[in-house]
């Protein structure tokens, strides 16, 4: 039996996981570019410049979509939101907009 995996629940899975870790900032890690190095989590390096979260928000938001990517059936839930799957995306990008207001509207 070949092993399915849902690209539509991978999609909406991933959107709504990367609106919450970053309204939580809940990046699975930080990257800074000045000194090449990680942190896990929340810790952070003394003298080590601005940190980069984007990464590690892209690694939260995929470990949230590959488990329910295996776990959903591709075509009950294609076929359940056919019409309403562009909704999550939109949704995702409004809410990260206006979580960064800040920074786009300076």
């Amino acid at each position: 039996m070949k092993p399915r995996f849902s690209p539509v629940a991978f999609s909406l899975a991933w959107c709504l996981a990367y609106v919450v870790a970053l309204a939580t900032d809940g990046a699975l890690f930080r990257y800074y570019p000045l000194t090449g190095q990680f942190t896990w989590g929340h810790a952070t390096l003394a003298d080590a410049g601005p940190m980069m979260a984007w990464y590690g928000l892209m690694a939260t938001a995929a470990l949230v979509a590959v488990p329910v990517a295996w776990l959903l059936p591709a075509a009950w839930l294609a076929k359940a939101l056919r019409n309403w799957l562009w909704l999550v995306p939109a949704f995702a990008l409004l809410a990260c907009a206006w979580m960064m207001r800040v920074l786009l509207l300076r």
